[in-house]
This record gives C-alpha cells, sequence and structure tokens, in this order.
C-alpha cells in the first residue's frame, strides 16, 4: 500500500453491522464514528448489509451500500455477494471523487473476496486502508454445514496473504495482535474498546433494599458463559437466597430450555429482558448491584474484549470477570474486578459471594475498574489514537 502520510484524515467506515443501534457490533461502529467525529474528523458509514435494525437518525452520513435490506434466501446471498464485488470499485470512486474521502476503514469484512477489490482500488484511488479485527473465529463456527468448508480459505488466507498489504490493521487485543504479527503485518494498534462513559452511569438510581441483583448483559449462548452464570445462580442461593438474576438479552430456545430445567422457586428469581433498545440497556444495568461476564474459556475468549466489559465500568459497579490472557495484563484480583476460573460456575458463585459480604471492598473494585475503563477505553480517547494512527 502507500505510505503517503495525511494531515487530515477523511474517512468512510465499510461496516457488516448496522448502524446506528443493534447489538455490540453496531455499539463498536457507533461509538467509534462518535468519537471519530468528537474528534473534528470527517467521518461518514457505508452499511454493507443494508439496515437490520429500526432507527438510522445519527450525526454523520449513512448510506447502505447496494440494498437496504439484506436477503435471507441462500440463492440471493450468493447474487448479492457477486453484486457487492462487482460494485465495490465503483463505491470507492464515489467516495473519492463526490466525498473526498482518502481514509477506508472495513469492519466486519474479514474474507479475501471482499478484501482483494477494496486492496486493489485503494491502492488505484490513492486511498489508505485499514481493517478492524474484533476475533478470531474457530474453524467449526465459520463452516457448520460441510459446502460451506471453503471459507475457511477465504478467511484464514486473509490473515495469512492480505492483511499485510494493508496500511494498518487495528485488533483488540494481544491475542490478535500476535496473530496479526506473525504473518508480517507492520503497523498494527490494539485498542480494546470506544465506550462512551458519559452516557452510562447516573447515580439517581434507587437501589432495593436487602435484595441483590446479580446482572449479565449480551447474546445468551454457551460462548458467553449464559449458562454457567445460571448455574452459579443456582449454588448462591444456599448462602444468598436474597439474590436475583437479570439477564439483559435475547431468549433464545437455548436459555429457554435451561431455565424450563429449573424448579420454580428458582427460576422466578431470573428475568430474562429479551433485545432491548440502548437506553433501555442502561436503564437495566443500573438495575444491578453485580455484573458478571462469564465467557468460557476458548480462542473466542482471549480473541476479543468484551463490549459489556466496558459497560459494565462505565456503570461504575462491582465486576465478576473470568480470566484471559489479556485481562491477567490489565488488571488485578479483588482490585479493578474480581476474577473467577472459566467454564467453573463454583468459582464464579465466589466471586459473587465475596462481593455481596464485602459492601466497601465491594466499593473500591467498582471505583478502580471505573477508573481503568475511563482511562482505557474512553471513545473519545481511543479515536484519537485511532485517527493519529491513520496519520502515521
Amino acid at each position: 500500500m502507500n505510505d503517503n502520510k495525511i494531515n487530515i484524515p477523511n474517512i468512510v467506515i465499510y461496516t457488516t453491522s448496522d448502524f446506528p443501534n443493534g447489538g455490540a457490533p453496531e455499539n463498536f461502529v457507533r461509538q467509534m464514528v462518535d468519537g471519530i467525529y468528537e474528534n473534528q474528523i470527517a467521518v461518514s458509514v457505508v452499511r454493507l448489509r443494508g439496515q437490520l435494525f429500526g432507527d438510522t437518525e445519527h450525526k454523520v452520513k449513512v448510506s447502505n451500500f447496494i440494498n437496504k435490506k439484506f436477503p435471507e434466501n441462500e440463492f440471493l446471498k450468493f447474487v448479492n455477494l457477486i453484486s457487492q464485488i462487482i460494485y465495490t470499485p465503483f463505491s470507492i470512486l464515489i467516495q473519492k471523487l463526490k466525498y473526498k474521502k482518502n481514509t477506508i476503514i472495513l469492519y466486519g469484512v474479514e474474507y479475501l473476496y471482499f478484501t482483494i477489490p477494496y486492496l486493489l482500488f485503494c491502492k488505484l484511488f490513492n486511498i489508505r486502508l485499514y481493517r478492524i479485527v474484533t476475533d478470531y473465529y474457530e474453524p467449526q463456527s465459520l463452516t457448520p454445514v460441510w459446502w460451506k468448508k471453503i471459507k475457511l480459505v477465504f478467511y484464514y488466507g486473509q490473515f495469512k496473504f492480505i492483511d499485510q498489504y494493508f496500511n494498518g490493521v487495528i485488533v483488540l487485543s494481544h491475542y490478535l495482535k500476535k496473530i496479526i504479527q506473525k504473518n508480517n503485518v507492520k503497523n498494527v494498534l490494539l485498542i480494546n474498546h470506544f465506550i462512551d462513559f458519559s452516557s452510562f452511569y447516573s447515580s439517581s438510581f434507587k437501589k432495593v433494599e436487602n435484595t441483590f441483583v446479580i446482572g449479565f448483559c449480551g447474546t445468551t449462548n454457551i460462548q458467553n458463559g449464559t449458562f454457567d452464570l445460571i448455574d452459579a445462580f443456582v449454588l448462591l442461593q444456599e448462602f444468598h437466597p436474597n439474590t436475583q438474576l437479570l439477564i439483559i438479552g435475547n431468549f433464545s430456545s437455548e436459555l429457554k430450555n435451561k431455565l424450563n430445567q429449573l424448579p420454580d422457586c428458582i427460576k422466578n428469581k431470573i428475568t430474562v429482558t429479551g433485545f432491548l433498545e440502548k437506553s433501555d440497556v442502561q436503564q437495566n444495568l443500573q438495575k444491578c448491584d453485580i455484573l458478571v461476564n462469564p465467557r468460557i474459556a476458548g480462542e473466542f475468549a482471549e480473541a476479543g474484549f468484551p463490549t459489556k466489559l466496558g459497560e459494565y465500568f462505565a456503570m461504575k459497579k462491582p465486576i465478576v470477570t473470568t480470566v484471559t490472557d489479556d485481562f491477567k495484563i490489565y488488571f488485578e484480583n479483588k482490585k479493578q474486578v474480581v476474577f473467577a476460573s472459566s467454564n467453573n460456575p463454583t468459582s464464579i458463585k465466589d466471586g459473587l459471594v465475596f462481593f455481596i459480604e464485602n459492601p466497601l471492598e465491594s466499593n473500591k473494585i467498582a471505583n478502580a475498574g471505573y477508573q481503568w475503563g475511563y482511562e482505557n477505553l474512553d471513545y473519545i480517547k481511543n479515536s484519537k489514537k485511532l485517527i493519529n494512527f491513520i496519520k502515521m
């Protein structure tokens, strides 16, 4: 790629997530865009899969790549894929000539058949190209059926052969940084997340006396440790029956089956909100006394930095989290968080008991966690790092 420096970036972000609202991917992109905007740098967003959720109001320009809605039919998905590849050079040319863009950032664009057209035409049009890598997926999660095995070549080939020709790659963890650098990528920036701390914490919420609410926010599945948390909550009843569990996330069929196996006396203490808008998520997080990140061990946990952890810090609540190698670098047990062993409901339960039985320590840890988060995850500060990285 070209090595010319740019004094003032004019950025367009191509994202496979929706924008501005949705789940963890949408929150990441939105807060990154907000941070770039607050740093007075021109930025716009192109949604590669169209609009998935409702409200699209935002202060920056937002457009769809081809379709407003992404097709669900497998054949139409294939047609859409070919159409996107063909249209890519025209889209880049429009961004260059009409909007004077000099920088493209790809988010969620992970297969080389997508990225190669961006690479070729960004070089041709003298546009700097960056990719954000948030996870490193295991083969079984990429190819649930045999006829999709070819995707492995395109996915891992992107890391091995293509990323080195980008102007830079942005990653969320040391684990990902090592993978990227191992494949001859020279310019790698580690940014854990972009969190708007001003939009979360509120001291006005009134706690319900004599009740402890344990909170989880995120997709309810095995990887995120939702079911380990439920098992930990069951164990907790022996020590602190005055507790409730609030799951802020989707009501999946797996979760429904898990809850149906519980006795009513415990099931009645568990609330599942279903999918919520951003403001409703924050209101529900305020209800919680302790927040939990129970991700199970594996490449998925090591590679990423959970959106919910940054949002937990922003709430200024005590946090129980399972351990990753990155967390051992960033945190000390019982200083910013309380560590629990992965895949271990008993260990999660022990962390919950510690917070419930040590309120003074809980407040100290919550405040220290908030301070760490503000110093390391703030969306304006980290967007400034990103802008400086692009200017190099």
